[in-house]
């Protein structure tokens, strides 16, 4: 998820997203969070995409965490942040969890 790192949260040996595993993991992506990492998808890359379609199957409030502790770290560009929560399904969710998370991120 980080520097070119697929991402790390939920994801178990098939390859496929699990929600049980999420929670342990916002607390993974805290601690790497606190230590520096940053997320830096490549160039002309449809990441947020993708993660998106992957965060969709998380539980809401632990994927509207993630987006927040990004936020919060300054772990990414927050025109990525904006990619990631710029559909419907997120928006709302979002919205339910956070509601201020897109006003400060267009802010800055």
């Amino acid at each position: 998820m980080f520097e070119r790192v697929d991402l790390v949260c939920g994801w178990n040996c098939d390859g496929r997203f699990s929600r049980r595993d999420l929670r342990e993991d916002v607390e993974m992506i805290a601690w790497m969070l606190r230590l520096g990492a940053r997320w830096i998808p490549p160039e002309n890359n449809r990441e947020p995409d993708s993660l998106r379609r992957d965060l969709y199957r998380g539980e809401p409030k632990l994927v509207v965490e993630v987006i927040r502790l990004l936020d919060v770290a300054d772990a990414c560009e927050k025109t990525l942040l904006l990619e990631l929560i710029d559909k419907p399904k997120m928006r709302a969710w979002v919205g339910l969890h956070e509601p201020d998370l897109r006003d400060r991120l267009l802010a800055r």
